[in-house]
């Protein structure tokens, strides 16, 4: 009986195995909220990062959302979608998540600025923005409170933390 009910569904795959993620989407449509749809979108999110990072679904579930939301974002670009999708599935503080994009805006600022992290095989010298300005504000509006965000960055400039003095940027 269950057979044909993944196969109703369209659950099954070529070699009849059945598609975790693929069930969990399906029960996302067919639950309603305050029975499980909520549950179903949390463990997708999870999944999600988890397969944008490279972790297995058990690595990414035992760390924290704000954490997974970390990770994601050094990767910038590449995982906008699951970060979206994971700061909407789970509660995270604003403070917190304005703190992980301005950490990141930084780094991938400072890791253009030093080279080495786009191809260490190049000499050193500026490399490519991992984040471009536009980037982080297509991220910075998955934090609900802007405030946090200016904060946040604020934060980093008044403690002077990795930001190279001036005479070490080159001027064009």
């Amino acid at each position: 009986e269950v057979h044909s009910v993944l196969q109703t569904y369209g659950l099954l795959n070529d070699k009849h195995r059945v598609d975790p993620l693929q069930v969990l989407e399906s029960l996302v449509v067919i639950f309603t909220e305050g029975n499980g749809r909520g549950l179903c979108k949390k463990i997708i999110a999870v999944i999600k990062a988890a397969n944008t990072l490279g972790l297995s679904f058990f690595e990414a579930f035992n760390k924290q959302p704000i954490e997974l939301l970390q990770l994601l974002s050094l990767k910038a670009q590449e995982s906008f979608e699951e970060a979206k999708f994971l700061v909407q599935t789970h509660p995270m503080p604003a403070a917190s998540i304005a703190q992980i994009l301005a950490e990141s805006f930084l780094k991938g600022v400072l890791a253009a600025h030093r080279g080495g992290y786009m191809d260490s095989q190049k000499e050193e010298g500026p490399a490519p923005l991992l984040w471009r300005f536009s980037d982080f504000l297509k991220w910075a509006e998955l934090c609900p409170s802007e405030p946090e965000i200016g904060h946040a960055l604020m934060r980093l400039v008044i403690t002077g933390q990795e930001i190279p003095h001036a005479c070490e940027v080159p001027c064009s």
